[in-house]
């Protein structure tokens, strides 16, 4: 797990530029902040990061762009629910496919 995790935040800093920024949120997130960047780049960012990795485990990516007055701390946080989100819907969907496996 430690190699598919070095693996990934390698991918994480060979596509991102100099003026960005990357931190880890957990052991096994990080957080990108990406100054100047428009809906369409964020969309190719995207792209790249959950497609461009050689890793045998999934690359889930949470963006947005903050409204008006947003912190970066409250935009972090509304992309982690949304990951979380995105992890339990998947996690229900196979369990609920295992058990038509039985059945």
């Amino acid at each position: 797990a430690l190699a598919v995790t070095d693996a990934i935040s390698r991918h994480i800093h060979r596509s991102l530029r100099g003026a960005d920024v990357v931190t880890k949120w957990s052991s096994t997130e990080w957080v990108m902040f990406l100054p100047r960047i428009s809906s369409a780049h964020i969309d190719k960012v995207v792209q790249r990061l959950q497609h461009g990795h050689n890793s045998p485990s999934a690359v889930y990516v949470a963006a947005r762009q903050p409204q008006s007055g947003e912190s970066f701390s409250e935009v972090a946080r509304q992309c982690h629910q949304q990951l979380l989100t995105q992890y339990v819907s998947e996690d229900l969907a196979a369990y609920v496919n295992s058990l038509e496996d039985y059945s």
